[in-house]
């Protein structure tokens, strides 16, 4: 199957100091999160999405809402856009549709900021479980995660 096109958007800025907001020291998920992403844009953070995919797609689900919605859009781009790399690209796509399942419970305003990219990346990785080499008894149906998905991404 050929990549998705992209749909229309507006830019975002790369989030500042203030749009992280406080760090309290003794919030160690958030602190990994702002050393790994703070000041980076979607192009510097791209090899790292396919380096570490897990701790990646982990460092976005701790962030506050606008890093949230600016990095959120950077992994759904990488998810369909990137080559495979065969030996992370399993972790990439089951991190990415577990991420989005639960913001779309937890954080519905970060996943309606990015709707459409994000239902275009969910329906990539769904239908392409092979191409991710992605196997079913390790990471489970992901037409049925995409199913899930997109019954919750219908209530948002």
């Amino acid at each position: 199957m050929g990549k998705p096109r992209s749909t229309k958007e507006i830019p975002l800025p790369i989030p500042t100091a203030r749009d992280w907001g406080e760090l309290p020291e003794d919030d160690l998920d958030l602190l990994a999160s702002y050393r790994d992403y703070f000041g980076k844009s979607c192009e510097e953070i791209q090899s790292r999405f396919s380096r570490a995919p897990i701790a990646m797609v982990d460092g976005i689900r701790w962030m506050p809402l606008r890093p949230f919605v600016f990095y959120i859009r950077c992994l759904a781009k990488f998810v369909m856009s990137s080559p495979i790399n065969e030996s992370t690209a399993p972790d990439l796509a089951s991190s990415f549709l577990r991420l989005i399942e639960e913001k779309a419970q937890t954080c519905p305003a970060g996943i309606r900021a990015n709707m459409g990219v994000v239902r275009e990346a969910v329906k990539y990785v769904s239908e392409n479980q092979a191409l991710f080499n992605a196997a079913t008894d390790v990471y489970g149906d992901f037409s049925a995660h995409g199913s899930e998905i997109e019954r919750l991404l219908g209530g948002i």
